[in-house]
């Protein structure tokens, strides 16, 4: 059984079909790359799959239960979390508390193995020394650390990865690549949206590639960077390419 299978996905805006009869799954233990072009669906389907939107029609299967439609925070707490392609930490609170906001909405119950936990996270994610920093301080490379701090703290199953790392440069985008890595190694497993395809193609063990709400293939990197569909839509006819 997939952790996570959608069932014939539709949505669509006015006379736009964002996601259009969408089939796929994602094994337990992976790192998936959603790639496409600006407007294949890549953000809507993760809309969708954390409660942000609602279907117009089909289904989202997680660990076998059907859990299309429900609020962001019941999905959060079954174990999906995500991260937003435009960071917005809260610019006020500390590194620290912007992340113990995340362990709180898992739990309430003792405050001294929330801030255990956050400490740990600091830790992995290199910002123990910035944990006293306002968020409004920090550089974008700590934001999307931080932006995947708070993810971390509700404690997920599967993680949902926005352009985690759009705006990096190649150093902190390596870093990244290997923060993904060793969540994996602990058991979480990820999607992640990217447009830098060498980013992509070291951190996945599998491509699904959108476009139009469609998915246009599924395979391992090399197969991907192979398939002549997507060399069509990302090189050759421009008109498949959309804002």
């Amino acid at each position: 059984m997939a952790m996570l299978e959608v069932q014939g996905l539709i949505k669509s805006f006015g006379g736009l079909t964002a996601i259009n009869n969408l089939n796929l799954a994602i094994e337990e233990g992976e790192i998936v790359g959603l790639i496409g072009p600006n407007g294949a669906g890549k953000t809507t389907f993760f809309n969708l799959v954390s409660g942000f939107l609602k279907p117009d029609c089909g289904k989202i299967i997680f660990k076998g239960k059907n859990i299309t439609g429900l609020k962001p925070h019941v999905i959060c707490r079954k174990g999906i979390a995500r991260t937003f392609q435009i960071v917005k930490p809260f610019p006020k609170l500390t590194t620290f508390k912007n992340i113990r906001i995340g362990a709180y909405h898992r739990s309430s119950s003792n405050r001294k193995l929330i801030d255990e936990r956050v400490e740990e996270i600091l830790n992995f994610l290199g910002l123990e020394e910035k944990k006293n920093m306002l968020g409004s301080d920090l550089t974008i490379a700590d934001r999307k650390n931080l932006e995947l701090g708070r993810s971390l703290a509700t404690n997920p199953k599967l993680l949902l990865l926005d352009e985690i790392m759009g705006g990096l440069n190649p150093v902190e985008q390596g870093r990244m690549i290997n923060v993904v890595k060793r969540l994996n190694q602990e058991g979480i497993t990820s999607l992640v949206i990217e447009h830098n395809m060498r980013a992509i193609m070291l951190c996945s063990h599998r491509i699904i590639v959108l476009n139009y709400g469609e998915k246009i293939a599924d395979g391992t990197p090399e197969q991907v960077a192979k398939n002549q569909n997507v060399i069509k839509v990302y090189l050759g006819d421009q008109e498949n390419v959309r804002d």
